[in-house]
């Protein structure tokens, strides 16, 4: 299965909150929000997130990226609209997890989701990274942090690495991976979202090639890729 794109919050705020055209301007007024004036902002923020998911963004970029951060809360927090709010919860969410939407942290993030899926590395296979409950979540991630390190260090790029080997970013990672968000029950658009569906997408791309290895013709209940296959979909059925 070829890697699919990971739209960044700032591309999915700007489709989500774009003025929709339409003959009818009763119909269009009616969609409007009180904070369509700040898409201005995300449109110019939006192509520095854009050019930096591979590469980690040097000082005075991240400074200015936190500078548009700070402008674009400030005039969001301000909407009335519930499409307006709904952003803002999202825009303070990736506003605050800026460096984890940089260096490529997210396809990182689901390499080393599939490395545990295979147990590629022994050190995943006592811990509980991606466990539904959330607080033991927490406790392998902090408690399992060498292991983390061990398996990116060798599946991801050195930029991506020294990202997440800040302490700052990497406390950061545990609680968007292991905290639910607050706020409107129905916004579905926020960076814990975002992070955790990289899990189910990895768990579907092993799936997949597990699949092209097993010879269905000649197959045995205790063939080991089968197991390990059908392991998978029970897994993807939690």
């Amino acid at each position: 299965m070829k890697n699919r794109w990971i739209p960044s919050v700032f591309f999915v705020v700007l489709v989500f909150m774009s003025p929709v055209s339409s003959q009818n301007t009763t119909e269009a007024s009616t969609d409007a929000c009180d904070s369509d004036k700040c898409l201005m902002m995300v449109a110019e923020i939006g192509p520095i997130i854009k050019t930096h998911e591979t590469v980690k963004p040097k000082a005075e970029v991240l400074k200015k990226m936190n500078d548009l951060c700070t402008d674009i809360k400030k005039c969001f927090k301000a909407a009335t609209c519930k499409k307006g709010k709904h952003t803002y919860e999202s825009m303070r969410d990736a506003c605050e997890y800026l460096e984890l939407m940089t260096g490529n942290v997210q396809p990182c993030l689901k390499k080393f989701y599939a490395a545990v899926y295979h147990d590629k590395y022994n050190c995943t296979q006592n811990k509980e990274y991606l466990t539904d409950d959330l607080p033991k979540r927490r406790e392998s991630y902090t408690l399992g942090r060498f292991c983390f390190f061990e398996v990116i260090q060798k599946e991801c790029s050195s930029e991506t690495v020294a990202i997440l080997s800040s302490n700052f970013n990497y406390d950061n990672l545990i609680n968007v991976l292991t905290t639910l968000p607050g706020g409107l029950q129905d916004n579905c658009n926020r960076v814990h979202h975002s992070f955790n569906k990289l899990q189910c997408e990895a768990l579907e791309e092993s799936i997949v090639e597990k699949e092209k290895k097993i010879d269905w013709i000649d197959a045995h209940t205790n063939d080991t890729e089968l197991v390990e296959f059908l392991q998978l979909f029970e897994d993807a059925e939690v």
